[in-house]
């Protein structure tokens, strides 16, 4: 998948990661996303397939490695999936606070960034209201109303 806008944005030399600004901090590294799930279950890369469509449907959308996670990126970062043993912790940059019954915590960064960390062991856990919040991550991702350097 793409990124949009790329030419207007800051390249990394070492790993070709994209960010807005030049000289982003980040866990500068070539990694794979099959390295996530070595000794995984089949359940949990269902997870991330569907979880990894859902934001398909958002636009052209770039998905990377890091060692901790994976990225979602459109203009900004909006989305981190972490492959844990028995499930995913999926975390989403809203503009406020949200709830939601598989939310366990809420990571506040100044303005109107707040990271959102969603605890998913089914498909079933990404219901109607989860996909709510999940459109408005990745409106957070293309720049629109996000207004503090810490959401990038």
């Amino acid at each position: 998948m793409k990124t949009m806008n790329n030419k207007a944005m800051w390249k990394c030399p070492k790993c070709g990661h994209r960010f807005v600004r030049p000289n982003r901090s980040h866990s500068c590294g070539n990694y794979k996303i099959s390295d996530h799930f070595k000794g995984k279950s089949e359940t949990l890369r269902r997870i991330f397939a569907t979880f990894k469509s859902y934001i398909g449907e958002y636009g052209p959308v770039t998905v990377y490695a890091q060692k901790t996670g994976i990225i979602f990126h459109l203009r900004h970062r909006f989305a981190l999936v972490i492959i844990r043993k028995n499930w995913i912790d999926i975390a989403l940059c809203l503009w406020k606070p949200r709830k939601h019954p598989t939310l366990r915590k809420i990571e506040y960064f100044g303005g109107t960034c707040h990271r959102h960390w969603f605890r998913i062991t089914g498909i079933s856990d990404m219901d109607s209201a989860f996909l709510k919040v999940l459109k408005e991550s990745s409106e957070v991702g293309k720049g629109t109303g996000c207004h503090t350097k810490r959401c990038n």
